[in-house]
């Protein structure tokens, strides 16, 4: 016998004895085993084999019951027809619709109300006629206007695709009804009722309704949607959005904003079928917009052109345009030639460096020259509370070196103006006695004088308390033209003892300084409106509020302009408010834009005002124009 020691399970070893050789017992036991095994794995496999082949069967009988089932079906397929058709002639059963038949019938009906187009069908010679190219030299990221967006996809799709509930005329400047039919106000100025108007359609095809309308404005306070500044001005007052009807929207603000109609003239009602999943600049409607305006989204080649054609089925009345193309063309330059050759018609704005040197005679022979006085203002923003711009006296010095007029002839050739205070003169609001304070170096070092600030060691640099009047300006590095200006500035002030030390600097990083208090001048441009609320910029509250204005005078006239709707009485206030502003100068109002467009002489009734063109009352009186010789 072999021993075998093994430890066992608490460590103590543990005998074990193998015989050996095995038993017979033990031989016999073995084989049994081995059989049962064998058996086993023969039956396995027996089973597999006829599971095999029982799916197989299967699947033969399956597709040969499949074959003739099909088989039977062609042949008696024209019976079957034949024989509705003979059963139905025969005899007509009326067939009771259910509601879900009675909706695909509607969405049938109102599919085919959509005016598509057909890219095979060639255009006719009226139609490349009407069609008008207008020059566009910024390509826009989407158009949604209802989101933050650029100038560009502003243009390209508000008061074209997309239509605001109420409109100013364009040539009068009143506000009347659009796609609300009329409003009423609360005795208190909180609550705003507007009628939706019937009949309008949404280009897809669908009825505009007050839940397009509620769905549009609530996504106002919605925090996920990117909102441009205007529309921030609707948040803030706000309170809640109701639908007593579906013709009848409500809104209720948290305190009386008489700005309200202003706000919804430039707010575009969109889809709630559209949007009601989300509303991004990714979406599809904000890259395939469907409005309610005098024109249809048709196309859009990126880095090419943007197509709009006009709507057949619009409310109004139908354009005389009928396809308006956006042509992306960045350079200034070629887009004045392409006007030349006959490939534009409209070129929107022109630069100081083409005006009016590039206007010849032949090129007022069949261009229009269309001047507008832009709203918004360049301007210069001081902080109030730096030792050296702390004075009035400083602030109003620096104001009377700049020689504004030689910035407006030799910088921007006259596309620009002179202005006192930030309103705009054609919106009725202001002092139009108000006189801008003129160039005059000897009173502005006079100024200086009085205010404590000489040259006392001879460096022609005013100082005071061992303190130089160095002045830090912050400018964008973004603004070519405005470097040219401070160069002007610059030697006027240093003739006056003022180092004036320009630093340009990128828009995110200025922002964020401005936002901290850690400045002394900057350089801004305010793009503007024809009625505007200058609470955030002026009152002591205000979210841009940054050069840090204190005065409690203009703080109780900017609440009381907020509050009355009468437009004689905010013509008043507006006038004291600007008053305040001549007089206290926190900020040097330098200039607002002139705006000159060249229109071709075969589009009439050319309108350029705060909303830019209104293309749906333009006519087109000739054919697609030749290249100017």
């Amino acid at each position: 016998m072999h021993r075998f020691m093994i430890h066992g399970r608490q460590g103590h070893p543990t005998r074990v004895l193998f015989n050996a050789q095995p038993s017979v017992r033990y031989r016999r036991s073995l084989r049994s085993s081995v059989n049962r095994s064998f058996r086993c794995v023969i039956g396995t496999a027996v089973s597999k084999v006829t599971s095999a082949t029982t799916t197989l069967l299967t699947a033969a009988v399956i597709a040969m019951v499949t074959m003739v089932v099909t088989a039977a079906a062609i042949v008696a397929l024209p019976l079957l027809v034949g024989a509705s058709a003979f059963w139905t002639t025969g005899c007509s059963v009326d067939v009771p619709s259910t509601p879900h038949q009675k909706e695909l019938n509607r969405e049938r009906q109102l599919q085919s109300l959509i005016v598509k187009p057909d890219a095979a069908v060639p255009k006719s010679p009226k139609q490349v006629a009407h069609t008008v190219v207008v020059a566009m030299n910024r390509e826009p990221r989407h158009l949604n206007p209802a989101l933050k967006i650029g100038s560009w996809g502003y243009r390209v799709s508000m008061y074209t695709i997309y239509e605001p509930l109420i409109r100013r005329n364009p040539k009068t400047g009143v506000i009347e009804p659009w796609l609300a039919s009329h409003w009423t106000i609360s005795g208190d100025g909180r609550i705003y009722t507007f009628n939706i108007r019937k009949g309008v359609r949404w280009h897809d095809g669908r009825p505009l309704t007050a839940q397009d309308v509620w769905f549009s404005l609530s996504r106002v306070t919605d925090p996920r949607v990117p909102l441009g500044p205007f529309r921030m001005d609707v948040r803030d007052s706000l309170q809640r959005v109701d639908m007593p009807d579906p013709w009848t929207v409500r809104i209720t603000l948290r305190t009386p904003n008489a700005f309200l109609l202003d706000h919804l003239t430039e707010y575009p009602i969109v889809s709630y079928t559209v949007f009601r999943k989300g509303m991004r600049p990714s979406s599809r409607g904000s890259r395939h917009p469907v409005g309610t305006g005098p024109f249809r989204f048709d196309s859009w080649k990126r880095a090419d052109h943007i197509d709009l054609v006009r709507n057949e089925s619009y409310w109004g009345r139908v354009p005389d345009i009928w396809t308006l193309r956006f042509r992306l063309i960045e350079d200034e330059s070629k887009a004045l030639i392409f006007l030349k050759r006959g490939e534009i018609d409209i070129l929107p704005s022109m630069i100081a460096a083409h005006y009016p040197s590039q206007v010849s005679q032949r090129v007022r022979d069949h261009f229009q020259i269309v001047r507008f006085d832009a709203p918004g203002f360049a301007y210069i923003l001081w902080n109030t509370r730096n030792r050296i711009l702390s004075d009035f006296r400083v602030r109003r010095a620096m104001t009377i070196l700049m020689d504004r007029k030689r910035l407006i002839k030799e910088v921007h050739h006259g596309l620009a103006r002179l202005i006192v205070g930030p309103y705009w003169r054609p919106g009725g609001m202001g002092d139009p006695k108000l006189k801008p304070w003129p160039y005059d170096p000897i009173q502005a070092r006079n100024l200086l004088d009085s205010a404590g600030w000489r040259d006392r060691n001879g460096d022609h640099i005013r100082d005071k308390d061992g303190v130089p009047m160095r002045i830090i300006l912050l400018a964008p590095v973004q603004a070519p033209v405005l470097k040219a200006e401070l160069a002007i500035l610059s030697a006027k002030f240093a003739k006056s003892g003022i180092d004036l030390v320009y630093v340009p600097t990128d828009w995110p990083m200025m922002k964020r300084m401005l936002k901290r208090g850690r400045f002394m001048a900057a350089a801004l441009q305010w793009a503007g409106r024809p009625a505007e609320d200058f609470s955030p910029l002026f009152h002591s509250a205000g979210r841009d509020n940054f050069g840090i204005i204190t005065n409690l005078m203009l703080d109780q006239l900017l609440i009381r302009l907020r509050t009355t709707r009468k437009r004689a009485r905010r013509g008043a206030i507006s006038a004291k408010i600007e008053q305040i502003l001549h007089s206290y100068q926190p900020v040097t109002f330098i200039h607002a834009p002139v705006v000159v467009a060249l229109v071709h002489r075969r589009l009439k009734n050319v309108v350029l005002g705060p909303d830019w063109f209104d293309f749906g009352s333009m006519k087109v009186t000739a054919p697609k124009h030749e290249a100017i010789r």
